[in-house]
């Protein structure tokens, strides 16, 4: 059965997504051809995973024309010395803010939607053709950028993404928006059949920045993870999408959370699960 409420945001985004992309190949001067803006939320706590693992794994990328926009929620001085001396492709910028009602969520909502405020500052701070997502504490192999950039614009994709390691070298598993009994039958009438790779391997084109990474998405009953929300708005607009099964990043875990990662690594503290499976 069909929702009012869903196919209302279907025919709204769809209508957003063809305005933004004609205003993006004809009237916005701010873009960068051929730029990649990589975009980092980050916590204050993790300036040391983003001084060793995440920044270096960016300088070596094959592809160089890049920016760099870290993003917290408050001012570190241990982030603003990582970026600093990484040169002046990356830029810092901090002064998001979480609802009272999420941080008072508890972990697993804060591990739902408390990077969208930092994403969202990013994307707005942005100046590239492309968008690039990359977490604080994890990392991308050399040909990453390369590689994406090559499969956007030889099959005039707007977002792609493709295959990472976890810590222990496994394939991470990716998601299958036809996967209705893990995300739900919303939009099962549009027969989506996309396959999406992790977040840290997303790279889109500069025209989907309508597209904000919803900061209410752990209030939902299904698909509360603010990268499930996302992906699915996208798809469900009408974005081409493309996946290439080539390792292209790595998850690393964090020093305290026993080999953890994504949700799993919130999870340590007891708070349950997203939605009655885990996924990473």
């Amino acid at each position: 059965m069909i929702k009012y409420r869903n196919l209302v945001q279907v025919y709204v985004n769809h209508g957003r997504l063809s305005v933004s992309r004609f205003l993006s190949k004809n009237l916005d001067r701010k873009q960068r051809a051929g730029l990649v803006s990589v975009i980092v939320p980050a916590l204050e706590s993790r300036a040391d995973l983003l001084a060793s693992q995440c920044l270096p794994s960016v300088e070596s990328q094959t592809y160089r024309s890049f920016e760099v926009i870290v993003a917290s929620q408050s001012f570190s001085p241990g982030l603003a010395e990582a970026v600093r001396k990484m040169g002046g492709n990356y830029r810092y910028f901090w002064g998001t803010k979480k609802s009272r009602a999420l941080r008072k969520a508890g972990s697993l909502a804060n591990w739902c939607s408390g990077a969208a405020p930092n994403l969202n500052l990013a994307i707005k701070k942005a100046r590239g053709a492309y968008i690039a997502r990359l977490d604080d504490d994890d990392e991308w192999l050399p040909d990453h950028l390369s590689d994406a950039i090559a499969l956007l614009e030889e099959g005039a994709f707007e977002f792609v993404s493709s295959s990472a390691h976890g810590p222990d070298g496994a394939i991470v598993e990716n998601s299958y928006l036809a996967d209705y009994k893990y995300f739900g039958h919303d939009f099962e009438w549009l027969n989506l059949s996309s396959v999406v790779g992790p977040t840290i391997t997303w790279v889109y084109r500069r025209h989907l920045r309508i597209f904000k990474f919803n900061v209410n998405s752990w209030r939902k009953k299904i698909n509360r993870p603010a990268h499930y929300d996302f992906m699915f708005r996208i798809a469900a607009a009408g974005v081409s999408i493309a996946y290439s099964p080539a390792v292209s990043a790595r998850y690393r875990s964090r020093p305290g959370t026993g080999g953890l990662t994504g949700h799993r690594a919130y999870m340590a503290d007891g708070d349950g699960v997203v939605q009655g499976k885990s996924k990473a």
